[in-house]
């Protein structure tokens, strides 16, 4: 395994316990319900390896956290915070053991499940999310499908050379059931997004129509608990960068509802 370095107070992290169990969802959602997320399904799985992690991994789905548009400004809905900074939202691309068929397998597994973690922070609007974004208008409510276009997942997040800065550390999924054995890569550089681009997210519902509207569907950051976060910038010795991560494929994107 590369070298890394330790680096205290630089990223605050999510509580790995699952101290609620199964039935924890956000303090937005009014009523018990344990599937939280908005959630694109890949037709293929690109695999990632190096940058420190001990095996390979094979990409399963993605899904996204925001905030809430306020009166003056867009409330921050990222789960992770850098010096106690958060951005609007945060994307998560989760991956399963190569070897591995899905993710209640992979579960049994102490490491199972790798996630990498991008911000989403306001800018300029970015014309390689138009797809994904129209699509919202499909999937409003609970049982709602929809199906893209193949683009390139590389074409969603950051230049591919502005990715060999990133965090890594040890944790747990931030959803129900909160999986212990969850290997977090969170990147410093962000992904931008227009605030009428974001603001869409929010026109989603947890259920069917006269639902509650989809904010806030983030977990709020916890503390570190001991836990070791490592940087892969901590000296001039870096971490493979991104380029041995990411397999730049041509993907077909599923979008499917919060519930399926």
């Amino acid at each position: 395994m590369e070298l890394l370095f330790l680096v205290l107070f630089s990223l605050r992290i999510l509580k790995t316990e699952a101290v609620v169990g199964g039935h924890w969802c956000y303090q937005s959602q009014k009523y018990d319900q344990p599937d939280c997320e908005v959630k694109v399904e890949l037709s293929t799985s690109p695999k990632i390896g190096g940058g420190g992690l001990r095996r390979k991994y094979k990409a399963v789905e993605f899904h996204l956290h925001w905030g809430i548009e306020g009166v003056a400004q867009y409330l921050p809905g990222s789960e992770h915070s850098i010096d106690g900074e958060k951005q609007a939202m945060e994307l998560h691309i989760v991956h399963i053991r190569e070897d591995v068929a899905d993710v209640t397998e992979a579960k049994k597994h102490a490491d199972g499940v790798a996630v990498l973690a991008f911000f989403v922070k306001i800018e300029e609007e970015n014309r390689n999310y138009a797809t994904l974004i129209k699509q919202l208008e499909n999937v409003k409510y609970k049982g709602e499908t929809a199906q893209m276009e193949p683009l390139p997942l590389s074409s969603l997040l950051p230049p591919e050379e502005e990715l060999g800065r990133y965090y890594r550390y040890e944790g747990s999924l931030t959803t129900p059931d909160c999986y212990e054995g969850v290997t977090w890569t969170v990147f410093e550089k962000p992904i931008e997004l227009g605030i009428a681009q974001i603001s869409q997210f929010s026109t989603l519902h947890f259920d069917g129509k006269n639902s509650t509207l989809m904010v806030e569907n983030f977990r709020p950051a916890q503390f570190l608990n001991k836990r070791k976060v490592y940087w892969s910038s901590a000296s001039s010795t870096l971490l493979p960068p991104t380029k041995a991560l990411m397999l730049v494929l041509m993907l077909l994107y599923i979008l499917t509802s919060l519930f399926q």
